[in-house]
């Protein structure tokens, strides 16, 4: 796979790739706990945020983490 598309480096974790996992537990753990576990996804939404806009991110980044974070707050209104 990586000769047919030239990919010549090794893998390396990146923050967005941390971030895309720690959505996806977040996605599991709403799923299986329940809204109450919607507190993680707003941390993580919120430490994005910060560092995205430290960092300069693109826009997209920072409307996917506004996105999260009103989608977990949403979720907690629900649960409380």
């Amino acid at each position: 796979m990586k000769k047919f598309f030239g990919i010549v480096e090794p893998f390396r974790i990146e923050r967005a790739d941390l971030a895309a996992f720690c959505m996806l537990v977040n996605v599991l753990l709403v799923i299986f706990i329940g809204f109450p576990a919607s507190w993680f996804g707003l941390a993580v939404a919120c430490v994005g945020l910060f560092l995205d806009l430290r960092k300069g991110c693109h826009i997209n980044a920072v409307i996917m983490r506004i996105s999260t974070i009103v989608l977990n707050t949403y979720f907690l209104t629900l649960y409380y």
